[in-house]
């Protein structure tokens, strides 16, 4: 459709009453989003041809879009005024009466929301799935919950594949605890809708860690870090579902493969001492000393920092036997720098 622009605004500069010329370029700038630019060219196109169906409803649909777009920024006045303008057109055209709904669970008037969802959705069967869908915003606003789930259910049984009911119904029941039903849903979100993504990544990660499957937990998780590398308990996460990986032994792991896994539990969060921990005790194994005691250190000071007073005394008696074992002193080890977040 971009492509399309250009050569129709020439034609209609060469040709100011082009009909199909005007109707086109404003199809074109709808489906971009740019609707106010498409409304100029159809109020042309439905002078030059009043008559036309086609152009009606391209017209009606660009003040309902227009519309949803006021409504969704509780501008109730101009919303109110591109409704009426299309059911000047049309009057029972089911997308404008839509809008309305929109706008009014924008405004928090649920009851009138409901009343003006239900009347599209008689206007027009078309809008089954964002009917349903809204009706599913609607109820969930209201906190009720059971109602929301139905009605995201319904616009998915219709389209399978829809985003948004996907990711409002795995959102759901991933706020419900009820992490197995999440897992569905929030995949077809992702898969269909990389614009939400980086939501549905992430609670998709944490429904599956909830059920134990760490292994599928860990790629959506790295995709939701991928998405929002700055966001702190993103990357805990991930570092979290990493340290669960990292204790599923199976003997058959190559030498220093645990080690890089929980290299990459402290790089995605440096202040997790599990996993400095375990670092440590891997490098014990492998006779590595000064990275052992390097993260024993970083244990001992990290649980001091956060008033773990008993765990710090433990791992003050496991740093002295390293000391004592790789014949190394404290004055080895000035340099260690306590790591800390910074994801900014």
């Amino acid at each position: 459709y971009g492509e399309a622009i250009s050569p129709l605004r020439e034609l209609v500069k060469v040709d100011p009453d082009h009909k199909s010329g005007r109707l086109q370029l404003g199809r074109a700038q709808m489906e971009m989003g740019r609707d106010e630019a498409a409304l100029e060219n159809l109020e042309e196109a439905f002078r030059l041809d009043p008559e036309s169906e086609l152009v009606k409803k391209a017209l009606c649909q660009a003040h309902s879009n227009l519309s949803t777009a006021f409504g969704r920024i509780k501008n109730q006045k101009q919303s109110e005024h591109h409704f009426h303008e299309a059911i000047k057109i049309i009057p029972d055209f089911g997308p404008a009466h839509l809008s309305m709904g929109i706008c009014y669970t924008e405004l928090g008037r649920y009851k009138d929301a409901l009343a003006k969802i239900k009347e599209a959705l008689k206007l027009d069967k078309n809008l089954t799935v964002e009917a349903h869908y809204r009706f599913g915003e609607v109820y969930t606003k209201l906190k009720d919950i059971k109602k929301a789930i139905k009605h995201y259910k319904e616009s998915i049984a219709v389209d399978p594949v829809a985003a948004m009911p996907n990711l409002r119904l795995g959102t759901l029941y991933f706020k419900l605890k009820k992490y197995k039903d999440a897992v569905e849903p929030l995949r077809k979100s992702i898969k269909h809708s990389p614009k939400y993504a980086a939501e549905g990544y992430y609670r998709l990660g944490v429904s599956l860690m909830k059920l134990k499957r760490y292994k599928p937990a860990e790629e959506p998780l790295r995709k939701a870090v991928e998405l929002s590398p700055e966001n702190e308990l993103v990357n805990d996460t991930l570092a979290d579902n990493l340290f669960q990986l990292s204790t599923m032994v199976t003997g058959e792991e190559k030498p220093g493969e645990n080690i890089d896994k929980l290299r990459e539990v402290v790089y995605f969060n440096p202040e997790h001492i599990q996993g400095h921990e375990q670092l440590s005790k891997a490098y014990d194994e492998t006779l590595n000393g000064k990275k052992a005691i390097t993260h024993a250190i970083i244990v001992q000071r990290l649980q001091a920092d956060k008033k773990m007073l008993k765990e710090a005394a433990r791992s003050r008696e496991s740093l002295n036997a390293l000391y004592k074992k790789y014949k190394m002193t404290p004055d080895d080890f000035k340099k260690v720098i306590t790591p800390s977040k910074n994801y900014h």
